[in-house]
């Protein structure tokens, strides 16, 4: 029944899988019967990287394909028979093959290596008689290593090749190595760009079949003007929340389409809180749907959610929701509807935070919420921010009061009358007489006055944290509260004190006792933080600068920000004495104050002597504000700049590790890159693992400031850092010389992109570059020499830059892939937007199927097919591919979009 492939119909396979970027892990030969005839037909099965394919024996150049997504059953009444059904429409592929076990075997091993966190024993249906095969096929087939991210690269190729689309290389790249090696487990979505929402979507689909991701983030710094995730992303997400049973963070700030009420957008976010709804195993149990379109359907689907999955993979972790928030749509009854759902025991024994900003509560919904809060035995954060003029806080507060574990409340956006008089101070106050948990306060934007928080502060003994920003006490209120929190007897519990634009527009008589009144409070109390932004009329200019001359010999302040008041350069040299005495400030924000050059080069001075700030925000504004004719004076400053703060953060760190604290295998690592440098400088030196030898060499290359600096700011049994670190540097500053010369630290180095180096026992695979490295050596020695020679003849300034640009884009070619897992070494450039744009404009012309095995069991023609001569065609015709092996190089995007026939959903 079975034979051999002849040698030329190995290399037909061969050739038409290798022109899609395939290549043949197993092929055997297969029969099939169709239609009741007495002689068999034969043909061929093969198994390639992400699908199954079949091939007339006569005709190996028409192959036909499965993706190995597409099957959704394997299943077998002998070891002689195999039927594979695939995914919608009842369709399957059948035969009968002696090698039928070990085909199932491969398939299943196959899908199992390109998504290692899904095993193919939950997605696939085995139904194979006897019912010992299967026991036998589980024992033979080996869990997978999934590699970097748990085989998100190899899962995303797949998923892309399924979908029709290129696979993007410098996403990969990401993600195996920012998220791998800083052991990040929380995908964030700003991190990367696609230009075609399809891209997007194929990316997060991957995610479907990935079990080292806990978390999805996407928080723009502006949700209530963010534009959001393009609808295709969101449907990619509702696939990935119906069945995955891992993911335990969602954040999707400001998916509201611009706040137009993008297409599609409103259906895509209801679909996904439908697919948390219907998920039984959802581990999800941090939700933050922050300015994120919200209607009464997809509030109602969070509200059964909330009673019946939520966060059930996740033990008994706090529960965290968020909902609401400029442009989101959420009403009343979408509110009412959410909090209905706190009667779960669950949710009463889990949450432990809850938030609902700008939703307009009606008198109904007050009583709902302050009815739900009661029973919130956990809850210990919640956020109530804007909640409209019709909100009554008397039932909210008696929700409050059954609450024994809050820390956090959050009012603000709220315009209650709190006179001291009215009954929404007496319902508030009467809640706070008992608040002896209460540690942080938010009255933003609330229109109080200063007595009133006063009187609320006299109630509260334990706040550390306090936000009153935006509610205009003015010049006399504020001295009046400074005096206030100097002279109570808790004045060290205060530690963060949050006071944005409350002075006084213009100055007053009243400026110099508040500004007075603050530098006592500082002298007295032990604050942490303190933030006194201002912004347009409300600066007070030059009256600041007492506060930066109190803090002199200030023990306690690591946080300041002081941005928007216009001190100019008068205050920028005040900062810049201060932080060259004060050695406690870590943090200080100034933008937005008038600074100059002048004021520039003081604080840059001041950073020079100063061991503490490790985070000075660049003035952006006041530096636009300079024009163009101060551009180079400016890169200058600012470089000296991040220097400043990025020894001050090395200085912070723990120390203890050494070269000699590194494993044997980790040394290696640094020393094949090393030997790496020296094969393309042409100076090649015996370097070993030792640690002298390490040492030696690495301060040839690097300096010993930066093996110092290195050593010193990694804390102890941090190997992987340190190593990172080194392995990192050694791969920016690459000394290229002309051969027989040998690298010096004091010759100029050649700076390139790539982050790893390619080992020296890969150097074999290789061998085309040799040439290339002999040229580029020659071109770096003559561009030096004729660099070298004033008023040169032969190149021109123009020239120079050309020579040196063109070897550095040539030493960068030689670090593109590594060949064993498939993950590029070094960031890739990203030049996808125009091939992304064909894509976007492209219409697919019809297809025509041009042959079609006969082992198809009598399945009707799909009404959506474009094939006219094939009726009984079960499965697409491959003409093209997108997809690379993973021994090949990276492959450019290509110039068209794959055929539509590649592209499929489920």
């Amino acid at each position: 029944m079975d034979r051999d492939l002849s040698l030329l119909e190995k290399k037909g396979i061969a050739s038409f899988l290798s022109a899609r970027g395939d290549r043949d892990l197993f092929t055997t030969v297969a029969f099939s019967n169709l239609g009741g005839k007495k002689k068999k037909t034969e043909f061929f099965v093969t198994v390639g990287k992400y699908r199954l394919y079949m091939f007339n024996p006569k005709a190996l150049q028409k192959g036909q394909a499965i993706h190995m997504l597409d099957i959704v059953e394997i299943a077998s009444s002998s070891p002689t028979e195999f039927c594979f059904k695939l995914r919608g429409s009842g369709k399957s592929v059948e035969g009968e093959c002696s090698r039928s076990d070990e085909l199932f075997k491969v398939i299943i091993s196959t899908f199992w290596n390109t998504f290692p966190g899904f095993s193919p024993f939950q997605h696939l249906r085995l139904l194979l008689l006897p019912k010992e095969r299967i026991e036998a096929l589980q024992k033979t087939v080996n869990v997978p290593d999934p590699g970097p991210c748990g085989g998100f690269t190899k899962s995303y190729k797949s998923v892309c090749a399924y979908m029709g689309l290129p696979w993007r290389v410098d996403v990969s790249w990401d993600v195996a190595h920012q998220y791998e090696q800083n052991s990040i487990d929380e995908l964030n979505l700003r991190d990367f760009t696609f230009d075609a929402p399809m891209d997007f979507k194929a990316f997060i689909t991957t995610l479907k079949f990935n079990r080292y991701f806990k978390g999805i983030v996407y928080d723009p710094p502006n949700p209530h003007n963010s534009r959001g995730l393009p609808k295709e992303a969101l449907q990619g997400l509702a696939e990935v929340l119906r069945s995955n049973d891992f993911l335990e963070k969602l954040v999707l700030k400001g998916c509201n389409g611009g706040g137009n009420g993008e297409k599609g957008i409103k259906e895509a976010i209801t679909a996904c809180c439908s697919a948390l709804a219907g998920n039984s195993l959802s581990a999800v149990r941090i939700l933050d749907l922050t300015c994120t379109t919200l209607e009464d359907k997809a509030a109602s689907s969070l509200s059964q959610w909330l009673r019946l999955n939520c966060g059930n993979g996740g033990g008994t972790q706090g529960i965290r929701i968020r909902v609401g928030g400029l442009n989101s749509g959420l009403s009343s009854n979408g509110l009412k509807s959410i909090t209905e759902s706190f009667s779960s025991g669950n949710i009463q024994a889990r949450l432990v935070e809850f938030g609902a900003g700008h939703v307009k509560v009606d008198s109904a919904s007050s009583y709902a919420l302050g009815q739900a809060l009661r029973d919130l035995k956990a809850l210990t954060s919640i956020q109530l921010e804007a909640m409209g003029p019709n909100v009554k806080l008397e039932p909210i507060t008696g929700g409050f009061r059954k609450i024994n574990s809050l820390v956090k409340l959050d009012l603000s956006g709220n315009k209650f009358n709190f006179g001291v008089n009215s009954s929404q101070y007496f319902d508030l106050s009467g809640y706070l007489k008992h608040a002896v948990t209460l540690r942080e306060l938010n009255f933003a934007r609330c229109g109080m006055v200063h007595a009133t928080l006063i009187e609320f502060l006299k109630l509260i003994p334990s706040v550390v944290k306090l936000d009153a920003s935006d509610n205009d006490f003015g010049d006399k209120g504020l001295s009046e509260l400074f005096e206030f929190l100097a002279s109570t007897a808790i004045k060290s519990n205060y530690k963060h004190i949050i006071l944005d634009r409350n002075f006084t527009a213009g100055k007053s008589k009243y400026r110099e006792a508040a500004v007075n009144s603050l530098v006592k409070f500082l002298n007295s109390a032990s604050v942490n933080s303190l933030s006194l932004a201002g912004g347009g009329k409300l600066g007070i200019k030059e009256d600041i600068l007492p506060l930066f001359q109190a803090l002199f010999e200030n023990k306690t302040l690591q946080e300041l920000d002081v941005s928007g008041h216009g001190f100019g350069d008068p205050g920028a040299v005040t900062i810049a004495r201060t932080i060259q005495l004060n050695s406690c400030l870590k943090v200080i924000r100034l933008d937005e104050n008038n600074i100059t050059i002048t004021g520039l080069k003081a604080l840059v001075n001041g950073l020079e002597r100063n061991k503490s700030v490790t985070n000075m925000s660049l003035p952006i504004v006041d530096i636009l504000a300079l024009g163009k004719e101060k551009t180079m004076a400016l890169q200058i400053l600012t470089q000296k700049m991040m220097e400043s703060l990025t020894r001050n953060a090395s200085l912070s760190s723990p120390t203890g590790l050494t070269l000699q604290d590194l494993s044997i295998e980790n040394r290696e690592e640094i020393a094949k890159a090393i030997r790496k440098i020296d094969s393309v400088t042409g100076s090649p030196k015996k370097i070993t693992n030792s640690v002298d030898d390490l040492d030696t060499r690495i301060r040839e290359l690097l300096g010993d400031t930066f093996l110092a600096g290195a050593v010193s700011e990694i804390s102890t049994n941090s190997q992987q850092t340190l190593l990172q670190k080194i392995t990192w540097q050694l791969s920016e500053i690459v000394s290229v010389t002309p051969q027989g010369e040998g690298p010096k630290s004091s010759r100029p180095a050649l700076k390139t992109s790539q982050s790893q180096f390619i080992s020296s026992d890969d150097l074999t695979s290789h061998q085309k570059e040799k040439n290339r490295t002999q040229t580029l050596v020659k071109e770096q020695a003559r561009w030096q020499s004729v660099s070298s020679v004033p008023n040169s003849p032969v190149l021109g300034t123009a020239q120079k830059k050309l020579e040196r640009h063109q070897t550095e884009a040539k030493l960068a070619e030689l670090f593109q892939l590594d060949a064993e897992d498939d993950v590029p070494m070094r960031p890739p450039q990203r030049v996808m937007s125009e091939e992304a744009k064909k894509r976007l404009s492209y219409k697919p012309p019809p297809t025509h199927a041009t042959y079609s095995p006969p082992i198809v069991s009598n399945i009707p023609q799909s009404p959506t097919s474009s094939i006219e001569d094939e009726p009984d065609l079960f499965i697409r015709t491959v003409t093209g591919d997108t997809e690379d092996d993973d021994d090949d190089e990276v492959p450019p995007p290509p110039e068209e979009t794959p055929p539509a026939t590649l592209r499929g959903t489920y």
